[in-house]
């Protein structure tokens, strides 16, 4: 790690301890963060990347992630993307697209992509059944196909649990989707 990058990374842990002595963040999440922010930069090493590229929108991140734990955003029922003031559709992206190994990364079936794009156009309807691994699988299937269907990644409608809609380290990435929300049965008996 050259001086450059050490002290962009002692700037972000020292931006979160001062979160934490000053109540914005707790401690849990200050860990949390700690761990991630020296994954992410081992990652992006590991993708021929410069870390300290990325410092600006991880602190964006905190940032956001600060504001979610102060006035956590309320979900309503059907939420459509937010894109300003914030674009945090663009945010999502900006702050996964180093994480994905694009060059060795593959999409197949971009065929049926047209196709369904087609449908789409003529206003018909078009519904992806899918299980996912993670939270961030909306932004990573819209970076891998932003350079051939764009519009299709970027207009997808995604069920939500309640996790992504109440933690404040997934609300900043969840408000920049449209988002059917749904509650667990876990839930049911709680408002709404």
């Amino acid at each position: 790690m050259d001086k450059k990058s050490n002290g962009s990374t002692q700037a972000l842990l020292a931006k979160i301890d001062r979160c934490v002595a000053s109540q914005e963040i707790p401690e849990k999440y200050a860990e949390i963060l700690k761990g991630f922010l020296g994954s992410y930069q081992e990652v992006t090493r590991e993708h021929g990347e410069d870390p300290e590229s990325f410092t600006d929108v991880f602190e964006l991140f905190i940032d956001l992630m600060k504001e979610q734990i102060k006035s956590p955003f309320q979900f309503p029922p059907y939420h459509e993307k937010v894109r300003s003031p914030i674009d945090y559709y663009k945010f999502g992206l900006d702050f996964l697209r180093p994480l994905v190994d694009l060059p060795q990364s593959t999409v197949s079936g971009l065929l049926n992509l047209d196709q369904m794009e087609a449908y789409l156009e003529k206003k018909e309807n078009v519904i992806l059944l899918a299980n996912h691994q993670i939270e961030a699988d909306p932004q990573a299937i819209s970076i891998l196909i932003e350079k051939t269907h764009p519009k299709f990644g970027e207009e997808l409608i995604f069920v939500a649990g309640t996790r992504v809609t109440t933690d404040p380290l997934a609300i900043p990435f969840s408000m920049g989707r449209n988002l059917l929300c749904i509650h667990s049965k876990k839930y049911i008996d709680n408002p709404p």
